[in-house]
């Protein structure tokens, strides 16, 4: 039994269309066929990569657990203090310069 398959319209780029066409006679196929198959390959290496992406933030969670039971967590106010350490680089210098 054949698959049944979905009309779609779509707007190609040009070199998009010109290298579907060109594979396509190459392979002796369908502009469609070879663009099925694009998109097949297409949305599985989308998978792949949303799969990687999920196993990445996956390990930087286990990190973060790591370094939080090894480390803490720091209770300062991180921005305020880098904050106020670079004022006093800046009065530093200005003081220099005079």
């Amino acid at each position: 039994m054949a698959k049944r398959l979905y009309r779609a319209q779509i707007l190609l780029e040009p070199a998009q269309h010109r290298a579907l066409k060109d594979i396509a006679q190459r392979e002796d196929r369908s502009i469609s066929e070879v663009a099925r198959r694009a998109i097949r390959l297409g949305l599985k290496a989308i998978a792949q990569d949303q799969q990687a992406q999920a196993i990445a933030l996956d390990n930087l969670r286990e990190l973060r657990t790591v370094i939080r039971e090894r480390s803490g967590v720091y209770g300062g106010d991180l921005i305020r203090e880098i904050r106020e350490e670079r004022v006093r680089q800046i009065g530093l210098f200005d003081e220099e310069s005079e």
